[in-house]
C-alpha cells in the first residue's frame, strides 16, 4: 500500500514539474524579442568637446547582449559590452584624445555589434588649428620717443575664426636680440627704451602667439627707428682774431656746426652783436 502511495506521489511531482517547465517556456516564448535602438547615430565633438554620451535602448522584452568595436587610437568608450534587460537602456560615454586627432576634420565610427547586425555611431571632431602668422600694425618708431610708447597692435592669422590669442616676447633664440628694449601689454607692442636713429636704426624681436587651446606660432619681427631732424647742438669758429686795419672782406675764420644728423648742410646768419654793421649779415 505504501509503495503504491509513493509511486502516485512521485508521478504527481513529475507532472507538476513538467507543467511548470512548459509554462516557463511558454512565458519566455511570449516575451517580445530584444530590439536594439540607439538614442543618437551621429555625434559631433566640434572643436572643444572631449566627452559625449548616447544610450543603447532595448525596445524588446528579452535580454539584449551587445559589444562595441572601434580601432581608433583617439577614441575610448565605456562600457564596451554588456546586457540590457527588456525595456531598459545603458549610457555609453565616448572620450576622445584631441592630441591624437589625425586631421583637421577627423571622422570615425563606433560599431555596436548585436546578434548578427552592426549598428554605427558616426563620430566627427574638429582639430584645433595652429596660428599661421603674426602681423604688427605699425613697425616704425620715431627716435627720441618716450619709453612706453606704443609701436603697434599685434594680430594673428588662424583658420579658426573665433580663436583668441595671447602674445609673448621671447627672450632667447633666433630673432630675440633686442627683446629688452620692448614689452607686450595685451596685444600692444610698446617700447622700454628711448631710441637714437644715429646709433641704431633696426631692432629685432621674436614674438609667440598662442590660442586659447594652446596651439602656438612664433615669428621674428623688425622694428625700424625713423630719423628725426634734430637741431644743431654746437657752433664753432676756426679763428676768432683779425688784425686791425685789415681790408674789408678779409676772411676771419670758418664756421662749423655740431649736429647728430650726419650729412646735414647748414646756413649761417648773424643774430646779434654786429654793432655798426662791421660784419656782413
Amino acid at each position: 500500500m505504501k509503495k503504491c502511495l509513493l509511486a502516485v506521489g512521485l508521478f504527481a511531482l513529475l507532472l507538476v514539474s513538467a507543467v511548470s517547465c512548459s509554462k516557463d517556456k511558454e512565458t519566455e516564448t511570449a516575451l517580445k524579442p530584444s530590439k536594439l535602438h540607439l538614442s543618437q547615430t551621429a555625434l559631433d565633438f566640434g572643436k572643444d568637446k572631449t566627452t559625449l554620451t548616447f544610450a543603447i535602448v532595448n525596445q524588446g522584452e528579452q535580454a539584449l547582449h551587445w559589444v562595441s568595436i572601434d580601432d581608433y587610437g583617439w577614441l575610448t568608450s565605456a562600457p564596451v559590452k554588456g546586457s540590457i534587460a527588456g525595456g531598459k537602456s545603458v549610457q555609453i560615454t565616448l572620450t576622445i584624445d584631441r592630441a591624437k586627432l589625425f586631421s583637421r576634420e577627423t571622422k570615425g565610427k563606433l560599431i555596436i555589434l548585436y546578434q548578427s547586425d552592426l549598428f554605427d555611431v558616426v563620430l566627427t571632431a574638429i582639430r584645433n588649428a595652429e596660428p599661421t602668422d603674426i602681423a604688427l600694425s605699425a613697425a616704425t618708431i620715431a627716435e627720441n620717443t618716450a619709453s612706453g610708447t606704443q609701436v603697434g597692435t599685434l594680430t594673428s592669422t588662424d583658420i579658426d575664426a573665433d580663436d583668441t590669442f595671447t602674445y609673448a616676447l621671447l627672450k632667447t633664440g633666433t630673432g630675440s636680440d633686442d627683446h629688452a628694449s620692448f614689452e607686450i601689454k595685451g596685444d600692444k607692442l610698446k617700447t622700454k627704451a628711448v631710441f637714437d636713429f644715429e646709433k641704431k636704426a633696426r631692432y629685432k624681436v621674436r614674438i609667440r602667439t598662442t590660442d586659447q587651446k594652446g596651439a602656438s606660432f612664433e615669428k621674428d619681427l623688425i622694428v625700424a627707428v625713423s630719423n628725426v631732424n634734430e637741431a644743431p647742438t654746437g657752433l664753432a669758429l676756426s679763428k676768432a682774431t683779425i688784425a686791425e686795419n685789415t681790408a674789408s672782406g678779409t676772411l676771419i675764420g670758418k664756421l662749423t656746426a655740431t649736429d647728430a644728423d650726419k650729412g646735414d648742410a647748414f646756413t649761417y646768419t648773424i643774430q646779434s652783436g654786429n654793432d655798426g654793421g662791421l660784419l656782413p649779415s
